[in-house]
């Protein structure tokens, strides 16, 4: 009988890869942070978003749940816009006699 080493996808190197990830990840959402919230609203993130992936679950990086976060925020914020410009052109002009 032949043993096989199974891998079930956490090989070691996997492990300390993504160990080294959330470190790097960890000092990135420090200085984000400190950032300002004008500029946090730049990039489409609230500084409760950058504190929420601080403390992402373990099978979701910081950077990649305030990447999706990110997405979605500038997601609804254009479908916010689009929404308001339809507004502004259903309305009927009336120009100052």
């Amino acid at each position: 009988m032949s043993v096989t080493a199974h891998t079930s996808g956490f090989s070691l190197r996997s492990i300390v890869f993504h160990l080294v990830k959330r470190r790097r990840d960890a000092r990135a959402m420090r200085a984000l942070v400190e950032l300002p919230d004008y500029v946090l609203a730049d990039i489409g993130l609230t500084r409760f978003d950058v504190q929420s992936a601080m403390h992402a679950g373990w099978r979701e990086t910081p950077s990649a749940a305030l990447e999706r976060t990110a997405i979605e925020n500038r997601a609804k914020q254009h479908a916010a816009n689009d929404a308001m410009c339809r507004s502004f052109e259903d309305r009927p002009i009336h120009l100052a006699a």
